[in-house]
């Protein structure tokens, strides 16, 4: 009698003793996944260096312009003041201007794989100039 009991409680919540079988007529399933990633300065070089080697440019000089602009601070915003006293909206490990690059959010900007990729495809396009660090590498 209790194990009958047990048997449709189970049943009733879904936990009956047959497994679900998929269905030739069921859609596949997406399950997106957040990997947290742990950027010690070790893990920060290591992308730098894919990225660099990806894009074909140099992972030293990207290292240089990145500990110059951010100290290797994935979330720092620029302490740069504006004429108006208001900091400029420069963030992460690479720096990015936001207002001259409308479609970078302040988080992807924070984010070091983001912003690497992104420091990599700017220098890749001839764009390190738009960096102040770079220029006084010069």
């Amino acid at each position: 009698m209790i194990s009958s009991l047990i048997g449709m409680a189970m049943v009733v919540m879904g936990l009956g003793a047959e497994p679900e079988v998929a269905h030739a007529e069921e859609e596949p399933k997406t399950i997106l996944l957040q990997v947290k990633v742990n950027w010690t300065p070790e893990r920060i070089d290591q992308e730098i260096e894919t990225r660099a080697a990806e894009y074909g440019v140099s992972a030293p000089v990207m290292k240089k312009v990145i500990e110059c602009e951010s100290t290797g601070s994935t979330t720092i915003q620029s302490y740069h003041r504006r004429p108006d006293g208001s900091r400029e909206q420069s963030y992460g490990l690479a720096q990015i201007f936001l207002p001259a690059h409308p479609e970078v959010t302040k988080e992807q900007a924070i984010d070091p794989a983001f912003a690497i990729r992104f420091m990599a495809e700017e220098f890749s396009k001839g764009n390190a100039w738009k960096w102040t660090c770079w220029k006084r590498l010069k």
